[in-house]
């Protein structure tokens, strides 16, 4: 992460979100029907998402761009086996809130296509993308909808921009599986584009960074790799970091071969 953006984000992660728990006396998720994973539209280019019709005058919007680094990463730590994954895919979009208050989010969405998790073992990503795991035929994107941004506090303010932390509170879609996920001491920066930014991604930038877990049988993942071999975590970490810019993905300069981000080959 370059210094700019360092600086206006560094904040205490800690603090580890879970999904809501069913209420007493609910039937399990996986025996309810599945619901349809949330509507959206990608771009033609397949680079963002396109912003919906009542949000486009909503507020800035503000477009998830590749820079380098990994955006996600996540950890398995199970009893008899750890290991660790990525991906650098995310593709979304924030639309900010007020000029006084940005961090009040208006609307946000993001997906993760489930084939570009990677594990450094070819074989184990065909697993995870398989039918027994997360189903990447049925269900290609791992979604995650922004419902509303709250216990806004402010976090740092420099000559670039400022920062705070929030909590964010939406619904995660796994393997067709929708459930409430609420994320505490998410850190939220807007910086104002520079020449120097520029070097990053061009126009206003907007960087959110954040720890939660997900539980993996809350979503229907459930097997004997899980439940009684062990070799894979019920509860896995994810540390997600992306920015954002108010220039579409489209409309960024194209990077040299050498400067894309590495693409995983099936």
């Amino acid at each position: 992460m370059r210094p700019i953006l360092l600086a206006l984000c560094l904040a205490p992660l800690a603090a580890v979100a879970q999904p809501e728990s069913a209420a007493p006396g609910k039937p399990a998720e996986a025996a309810q029907p599945k619901a349809p994973t949330p509507a959206f539209t990608r771009h033609a280019s397949g680079k963002s998402i396109v912003l919906p019709d009542d949000l486009k005058t909503a507020g800035t919007a503000y477009h998830t761009v590749q820079i380098p680094g990994k955006q996600v990463t996540f950890t398995s730590k199970a009893l008899n086996a750890k290991f660790d994954g990525h991906s650098s895919a995310v593709i979304g979009y924030a639309v900010a809130g007020p000029a006084d208050n940005p961090a009040a989010l208006k609307g946000g969405l993001w997906a993760l296509p489930v084939k570009s998790l990677d594990t450094g073992n070819r074989t184990r990503d065909r697993h995870i993308a398989g039918k027994d795991w997360l189903d990447a035929a049925a269900c290609p994107d791992i979604v995650f909808v922004l419902k509303e941004v709250k216990d806004i506090k402010a976090h740092k303010e420099t000559a670039a921009g400022k920062s705070f932390t929030a909590t964010l509170v939406g619904e995660m879609t796994i393997k067709g599986v929708t459930k409430p996920l609420t994320i505490t001491e998410a850190t939220l920066g807007f910086v104002t584009g520079t020449d120097k930014t520029a070097a990053l991604a061009k126009g206003d930038l907007l960087a959110i960074r954040c720890k939660y877990s997900v539980k993996l049988t809350d979503f229907g993942v459930d097997n004997e790799n899980i439940t009684k071999n062990q070799t894979v975590a019920d509860e896995i970490e994810i540390d997600q970091s992306l920015t954002l810019s108010t220039v579409p993905p489209e409309d960024q300069p194209q990077k040299s071969e050498g400067e894309k981000p590495a693409e995983k080959k099936n």
